[in-house]
């Protein structure tokens, strides 16, 4: 039927998985639960729709042609989907000479196909239909449907939205509409934001800890008018438009739509005499200071959060500040996660014979006692000398130790220093790389 036909585009706009049920019998009365049924904002707006009664069978779907056959028109013409125009209408003038009636005067197949043809590019020559058809498929022409004449059974939908005043649906403009309403549409009371700063910070200050006065900028509660908006011995008054509500609804065909009060923005309060130092808005840009306490162990990249520092919204809330820290690095200790490094020139005498040095820590110097034969590159760990973390995991610290090679001076020196180390060549270590040198040159 007639009705059939219209539930069936209908079901097309509104896809029957989100919104309206794939039961046959379906009315324009079956919302479908997982949708509708979870989101309060969507049951006023259909509200209508549930009660609204069946297409008229009256109206039909009117078009300039006869009964469009279900056919891709992309296929009919052989194109593709993203063709230009040139290559559609070339297609087209190719085809039609094919099956021109004239040419085929005893093929009653060319004549179908002929019109076929026609109707294709009739689609998709016209912006309009050949955008309807991409959106909608062959149900946008369904029974003889000609998007350029509309949907004749949603005259109720003239002049909302996605409905032209021809009655024609153009449904990107209409869903706009309406599904604004559910995201950023509806006016919500001012929150309160947080704040994010940065803040650079020396390496011994974020391995131990330190205090920092930070300077931004924020929206404060206006302390002139206490974030009323009006001027101090006035007050604001009900909005009349609204009365108070701060939305506004309006009915159109099967939908009632509530949108922000035009008059008062939303606030349902209308402000007579404003306050001049925030202008009515109840909040201003000030310049703020804080001091903040950096724990120790931070790192880089690290934020630390400041309660109630952010910006301020209506009624006296405030959101909060985060310091993001850039900590710079260090001439004496590198940093691995809690573990700090150090590398630690040892002298030749300490290296050969053994002694004790003194090595920076977090805590001060501090003796570290070796055994002679260090060599470079050898590691010591103390335990428990790293970074403190805010979370109370303690470090250790990684002594590198450098084995210094001293300059020699005078010829004094010289021959002296040549005396001790004129047996090094015979040192097991060294002895067995020349073996193996030479082993490996020989083959």
């Amino acid at each position: 039927t007639g009705y059939q036909r219209r539930v069936r585009v209908y079901r097309k706009v509104f896809p029957t998985h989100s919104l309206l049920s794939s039961s046959p019998s379906f009315h324009g009365s079956r919302i479908c639960s997982s949708t509708v049924g979870r989101s309060s904002k969507l049951q006023p707006i259909f509200q209508r729709l549930v009660q609204a009664p069946r297409f008229s069978q009256s109206r039909g779907f009117h078009s300039t042609r006869g009964v469009y056959k279900e056919t891709d028109p992309y296929k009919v013409l052989g194109v593709s989907r993203n063709a230009s125009k040139e290559e559609i209408k070339k297609a087209y003038r190719q085809l039609a000479m094919k099956y021109h009636p004239d040419v085929n005067k005893d093929n009653k197949d060319a004549k179908e196909k002929f019109a076929e043809v026609n109707n294709a590019y009739e689609i998709l020559s016209n912006e309009e239909k050949k955008k309807m058809y991409d959106q909608f498929g062959s149900a946008a022409f369904a029974d003889g449907m000609d998007p350029s004449q509309g949907f004749s059974g949603f005259e109720g939908f003239q002049g909302f939205g996605g409905f032209g005043g021809n009655g024609a649906f153009r449904g990107e403009d209409f869903f706009s509409q309406i599904f604004e309403q559910f995201g950023g549409g509806f006016q919500q009371e001012d929150k309160p934001s947080d704040i994010q700063v940065s803040a650079s910070i020396s390496f011994k200050d974020a391995v131990l800890g330190c205090e920092r006065q930070i300077e931004y900028k924020a929206t404060c509660s206006c302390s002139t008018c206490s974030g009323s908006g009006a001027k101090p011995g006035t007050k604001a008054t009900t909005c009349n438009t609204c009365r108070g509500s701060g939305m506004q609804s309006k009915d159109s065909g099967f939908f009632s739509i509530s949108s922000p009060c035009r008059a008062c923005s939303g606030s349902g309060k209308i402000i007579s005499s404003p306050c001049t130092s925030c202008s009515g808005k109840g909040v201003k840009r000030e310049n703020k200071k804080v001091t903040i306490s950096i724990p120790a162990g931070v790192d880089n990249g690290d934020s630390v959060r400041v309660p109630n520092h952010g910006n301020a919204g209506k009624k006296g809330r405030t959101g909060h500040l985060f310091v993001k820290l850039s900590v710079a690095s260090d001439d004496l200790f590198k940093r691995d996660g809690n573990d700090l490094i150090v590398e630690v020139p040892v002298p030749l005498s300490v290296a050969v014979l053994g002694g004790t040095i003194n090595i920076p820590t977090l805590d001060g110097m501090t003796d570290l006692k070796l055994n002679g034969g260090i060599e470079s590159g050898e590691k010591r760990i103390l335990r428990g000398k790293g970074v403190r973390s805010h979370r109370e995991q303690l470090g250790n610290l990684i002594v590198i130790l450098r084995p210094v090679i001293p300059k020699l001076n005078s010829e004094a020196e010289r021959q002296l220093f040549q005396q001790l180390t004129k047996d090094d060549s015979n040192q097991p270590a060294i002895k067995q790389f020349v073996d193996k040198a030479k082993s490996w040159s020989k083959k």
